[in-house]
């Protein structure tokens, strides 16, 4: 069995690098920079399109302002629910939880989440409740849906080391962006509940090292954009 280059030199795999290649070089005026183990619900695409025709004011250029998804994990021998109401079921059923529920839950938990999850399904889409990185949500690490001119992801960070998306959501704490929960649609991470991270238990070096150039970020950004006392970058 051939062993792959990352794993033979004992490579780091550079998620920022891909993240910020995936972005630049999309061709559409909204991107989603979701990762690959995470499904929207069907026909989300169509469905903000609409929303955001219906409500041009929401993308106005002086406006910073993102689109959040909620994000859910199912039981292994679960199927990914396509609607907000056949996932309400699976979570009074306890067949779904909250994304990292036992892992990181302030890393994810929206604003009004415990609303979230009992408000009735609609039709379409439209903006449950509005957050800033800050207060409860102070290291929130949200996925959104966003334009190209949203800050990119310092690249010095990899997976292994965790906290990678933290730089790019302290800098939009810190300019001030409202993060702008939908009602009707959410992620679902691939079948199976994570009890821990993986990077915890294989790659303690890495979280030290990604912690300290996270502090070496935030010193950066704070050269750049002024300090702001209700931003946080990471969890220390």
């Amino acid at each position: 069995m051939k062993t792959c280059i990352k794993k033979k030199h004992k490579l780091t795999y550079p998620i920022n690098v891909a993240r910020n290649v995936a972005k630049i070089t999309a061709q559409t005026y909204f991107v989603f920079p979701s990762d690959i183990e995470l499904y929207p619900t069907r026909n989300f695409i169509e469905n903000f399109l609409y929303f955001i025709k219906e409500h041009p004011e929401y993308v106005q250029a002086d406006k910073n302002n993102v689109f959040v998804l909620p994000i859910f994990e199912v039981l292994a021998d679960q199927r990914v629910p396509e609607n907000k109401t056949y996932l309400q079921t699976m979570f009074k059923e306890k067949k779904a939880i909250l994304f990292h529920q036992n892992v990181c839950a302030v890393c994810h938990k929206v604003p009004e989440g415990d609303k979230w999850i009992k408000q009735r399904e609609t039709k379409g889409l439209n903006i449950f409740s509005v957050g800033k990185r800050e207060g409860p949500q102070l290291i929130w690490e949200p996925f959104f849906v966003c334009t190209q001119k949203e800050p990119l992801w310092d690249e010095r960070l990899n997976w292994e080391g965790q906290g990678n998306k933290m730089c790019q959501a302290y800098t939009m704490c810190i300019l001030g962006y409202d993060f702008m929960v939908l009602d009707n649609a959410f992620l679902i991470h691939k079948p199976g509940i994570k009890k821990k991270k993986v990077q915890v238990l294989k790659h303690k070096d890495q979280l030290k090292m990604n912690g300290k150039i996270l502090l070496d970020i935030q010193k950066e950004l704070q050269n750049v954009y002024g300090k702001n006392c209700k931003c946080k970058i990471h969890n220390v």
